[in-house]
């Protein structure tokens, strides 16, 4: 019979354990401020051994505000609904109704005719109300309070909240990137289509069509060379139209009608296949510390740590009170991380864009269950994984991302 191993008992001294009636929870839920500087170990960038560390602060997050244009969305469709309803009455015959309806037109669109009806007239009255209402756009555009579409597409780090926390830099850091690529056939017309660009780079409509009409004329010389080539081109040409043979086109021109006419054959349609880039992949990080409370006051300090990066991960949760009980409507999202690689107090490495926390795996006590007098654990192994949350360019790497 297999007997279990018992867990090992706890070797400290009776006296660091009187207290366990009046123990707490570990992480208390208000001990961290609205700004701080969390680090582990002490003097991190100035004692030697420790000048590198990595320095985590939160994101200080915008949202764009959408009150005005909700407003501005609403009263432009309630004038555009009475503008509508007023077009029904303009030629009433109750003179009253068609008066009020011209009155209505000319209020909303600033100036109405009812000729205008017959001579395209209010489109351009529609347009104008509309370009009319929204020349706040155009303002902020010129002067340059709208971005706008350039090469100097240079990113800018956002501003930090102040709540930064500093570990030491473990081992190993890496940065890897990843670059998508699909493989996809462009088939006869697409070969055609790279064929008709010219020596300049344009791309020749008429070369495309000529370059069908040379495939015809290709095909038919095939046709009447006879022998092996002449069956390839029946083949090509049977495959390509299959569909189109009255009675039997569909059978053909199936899956199986296919194969079994190419198998035949020997002969298929090239498929022109080419590589195609399809996008930028997102960088991922981890990184793991080993975080021993040596003495009171770093036990302290982890624990604000831990505390920190969970709060920081997790969302806002967005209430409303329905009879009388606090229900979740949404969530916020969570404040992204500033990432920077430092030693003797300078950036090193590559540079990061704003991360989100993705995971936090946290263990205690992973070789001995050993325990401080409060209850709090003398090692966390802490891992945090991040992901970047937007994709980089070329004038992103020569910025030093």
């Amino acid at each position: 019979m297999a007997f279990m191993t018992p867990p090992a008992q706890d070797t400290k001294p009776t006296a660091e354990l009187q207290n366990v009636d009046k123990f707490e929870p570990w992480i208390p839920n208000n001990d961290l401020e609205d700004t701080f500087e969390l680090e582990y170990p002490p003097g991190l960038g100035t004692t030697n051994g420790l000048k590198s560390y990595i320095r985590f602060e939160t994101v200080k997050e915008s949202t764009v505000k959408i009150d005005g244009l909700l407003d501005a969305v609403n009263k432009l469709k309630e004038e555009l609904g009475r503008g509508a309803d007023a077009v029904k009455d303009v030629f009433s015959a109750d003179t009253k109704k068609r008066e009020d309806a011209i009155d209505t037109l000319q209020d909303v669109l600033g100036g109405f005719n009812p000729i205008d009806f017959t001579q395209d007239g209010l489109g351009a009255k529609v347009v104008a109300m509309i370009t009319k209402k929204h020349e706040d756009i155009k303002n902020k555009k010129e002067s340059g309070e709208l971005d706008t579409m350039g090469l100097d597409n240079s990113y800018v780090m956002p501003e930090g909240t102040g709540r930064i926390c500093e570990l030491y830099m473990p081992e190993g850091i890496d940065f890897s990137d990843s670059i998508s690529y699909g493989d996809d056939q462009f088939g006869i017309a697409g070969a055609m289509v790279e064929g008709a660009v010219d020596k300049k780079g344009n791309l020749a409509v008429g070369g495309a069509i000529m370059g069908m009409a040379g495939m015809a004329g290709s095909t038919a010389n095939m046709l009447g060379s006879g022998g092996a080539s002449a069956n390839a081109a029946a083949s090509l040409a049977l495959q390509r139209t299959a569909k189109r043979i009255p009675l039997v086109g569909d059978m053909l021109s199936s899956s199986a009608g296919m194969k079994a006419i190419q198998s035949m054959t020997r002969v298929i349609n090239a498929p022109n296949a080419r590589v195609l880039f399809e996008g930028v992949g997102m960088r991922s990080f981890s990184f793991s510390f080993n975080l021993i409370a040596a003495t009171p006051q770093q036990s302290v300090d982890i624990k604000k740590i831990v505390k920190y990066f969970r709060s920081e991960a997790y969302p806002d949760a967005l209430t409303t009170a329905i009879n009388n009980r606090n229900v979740e409507m949404g969530l916020r999202y969570p404040d992204r991380f500033i990432i920077d690689m430092m030693y003797n107090d300078k950036r090193v490495f590559t540079k990061l864009k704003p991360c989100y926390l993705t995971g936090i795996s946290v263990k205690y006590n992973a070789e001995q269950n050993t325990m401080h007098a409060d209850g709090a654990p003398t090692k966390v192994d802490l891992t945090l994984s991040f992901k970047e949350s937007l994709a980089l360019n070329k004038q992103d790497i020569k910025d030093g991302f």
